[in-house]
């Protein structure tokens, strides 16, 4: 969702924390509402995703309705993305197939990412972090790490000018969390997801290092 405070707007990514961000900044005390409530001004525009209004881009928001606002949001390694969004049907076993991945979503996790990478050669995860930030890192303010999750939503609210409770943020348990099913991937299809992905890796991670964070299991 669009999550729309006084100072800022807070873009949701899906499988990136948004949910625990929600969570977090109504517990530390900043009040917001929702374009998935429809109480913040909302464009509804068609996207190669699917993508319904819990999570709003950033051209779905009228310009006046988000004016002077910081704007943010959180990315996530491409390796722990593929994890988590594979973890999150398995775990629930509802396919929406208007959604690109469900389309390609298969039980077996490394057949499921290659047929992810062979539909998206210029890589998936890629292309949806572009229709939030922009190919130019320029359509939001801000770009956390779900990695880093906690660090980086405390930057972006004090960048933001907002007043909150930074000890309650930082002991806000971790919501959504999908059971934990094995997730290996071959070295070859490693390497080939970081050659697809190669924006996202160049963009908000170091190098090709910071795979290891995300890897196997």
């Amino acid at each position: 969702m669009a999550v729309k405070t006084k100072k800022s707007v807070i873009y949701h990514i899906p499988k990136c924390g948004g949910i625990w961000v929600k969570e977090t900044i109504r517990r530390a005390g900043i009040p917001y509402t929702r374009s998935k409530d429809r109480a913040v001004g909302h464009k509804e525009l068609r996207n190669d995703f699917r993508l319904e209004r819990e999570h709003s881009l950033p051209p779905n928001m009228w310009p006046e309705d988000v004016k002077g606002l910081f704007s943010f949001c959180f990315v996530r390694h491409p390796l722990g993305w593929y994890k988590s969004i594979w973890r999150f049907r398995k775990n629930y076993q509802v396919l929406n197939p208007k959604f690109p991945v469900d389309r390609n979503w298969v039980p077996v996790y490394e057949d499921f990412v290659n047929n992810m990478l062979n539909s998206y050669p210029n890589g998936f995860v890629t292309e949806l972090f572009q229709y939030y930030v922009g190919e130019n890192i320029d359509g939001v303010d801000f770009v956390g790490r779900q990695e880093n999750l906690a660090d980086d939503l405390v930057k972006a609210l004090t960048l933001a000018d907002e007043t909150f409770d930074e000890k309650i943020l930082r002991t806000t348990k971790r919501w959504n969390r999908s059971k934990e099913y094995t997730a290996v991937l071959s070295e070859e299809t490693q390497n080939r997801v970081l050659e697809v992905e190669k924006w996202v890796i160049d963009s908000f991670y170091s190098g090709r290092q910071n795979a290891q964070m995300v890897s196997n299991p």
